[in-house]
């Protein structure tokens, strides 16, 4: 959405909303609304070029938001094995080149907790996910989001600035890459 009053005694704001707008009303519901975020602009003689900036960013967002759809539809697409399945779970906790008999307990069972979440976890239960890699993927932001860690504050850290920072962004690249070979 772009809003401009054309005559230089409000911000011009532009942002993504989910209202459709086609009156005054839905205009105002836009720019109060919680889940716009929008971005004001001041009226000055550099508001051209700022706006080409935002145009530039928020273009950039959509392709990435796109792209990342489609990631996603490409691996509810493809089914996933349970040998694949426990695979992928080891690949992302780094214990691929371990037997499962030379396993800790304790990673044993993280597996198993991460693979229960991909074949019974929240939302798996909708046709088409589970048994997909999207599924599988899935599973392993649930485990990373609800479970690992000692609570809530904990797992909120551990996801924005600890560890898990790396298995979260991993488990889409591998997850697509595994469903590319598979």
């Amino acid at each position: 959405m772009v809003s401009n009053c054309h005559n230089g005694k409000t911000a011009i704001r532009v942002g993504f909303t989910p209202i459709r707008i086609v009156c005054a009303n839905t205009l105002a519901m836009a720019h109060s609304s919680a889940s716009s975020r929008l971005l004001r602009v001041r009226h000055t003689a550099n508001a051209g070029t700022t706006l080409e900036t935002i145009r530039d960013i928020m273009n950039l967002a959509s392709q990435e938001f796109t792209a990342t759809v489609q990631q996603y539809q490409f691996l509810a697409s493809r089914d996933v094995s349970m040998k694949d399945l426990r695979k992928y779970v080891k690949i992302l906790l780094n214990v691929q080149d371990k037997d499962d008999k030379d396993l800790p307990t304790r990673t044993d069972n993280k597996i198993n907790d991460i693979v229960d979440k991909a074949l019974h976890g929240l939302g798996q239960d909708i046709n088409g996910v589970r048994g997909t890699w999207w599924g599988a993927y899935n599973g392993v932001t649930e485990y990373l989001n609800y479970t690992h860690g000692r609570n809530e504050s904990n797992r909120l850290d551990n996801l924005w600035f600890g560890q898990n920072v790396n298995v979260n962004g991993s488990a889409l690249d591998t997850a697509v890459e595994m469903a590319n070979s598979a």
